[in-house]
């Protein structure tokens, strides 16, 4: 393990948490983010992008965690494989994505509704969010014995050390 100047902790040792939150959290989130210095700005999906663009990738309406329907049972996770940390960048915070989920429990699409915000940006570190997020696998929801496609927020926490 390795650490890049300025004392901090490699981003391959970087701590972080995963969660799931209902869709409803989601919609407190600007679709624009500012990365970097304030003259960097990162145009992401509006909120509930899964629910519109949902039916268009599965030919079916997804339903979405809220309510009487419950996050699916992860049965896959996969950890992220962050690059290294450049020397002088910065930076903490939450990424928060929606999961498109299909009727057999594997993640069909993945879009960040934010990212982590970094000085200066990096690109980089957010797109292994997506790909490991693309890896997760679930047990499929069923409802009225029917396995439905679902729709969820995931949540990553990033604390540097």
């Amino acid at each position: 393990m390795s650490t890049s100047s300025g004392g901090k902790s490699s981003s391959a040792s970087a701590r972080f948490a995963v969660g799931l939150a209902t869709c409803f959290v989601i919609h407190m989130f600007s679709s624009d983010v500012v990365v970097g210095q304030a003259t960097t700005v990162t145009k992401l999906p509006k909120a509930g992008v899964c629910e519109r663009e949902g039916t268009v990738a599965l030919g079916v309406k997804p339903v979405s965690v809220g309510g009487k329907v419950r996050p699916p049972k992860k049965a896959r996770e996969v950890a992220p494989k962050y690059p290294e940390q450049p020397a002088q960048t910065g930076g903490s915070g939450m990424w928060v994505g929606e999961v498109l989920i299909d009727t057999r429990g594997t993640v069909s699409q993945v879009w960040a509704v934010r990212e982590v915000a970094f000085r200066p940006p990096f690109p980089s570190f957010n797109q292994a969010i997506v790909d490991a997020i693309s890896l997760w696998e679930f047990e499929p929801t069923v409802i009225a014995n029917v396995a439905v496609p679902i729709c969820m927020v995931v949540t990553v926490n990033i604390n540097w050390r």
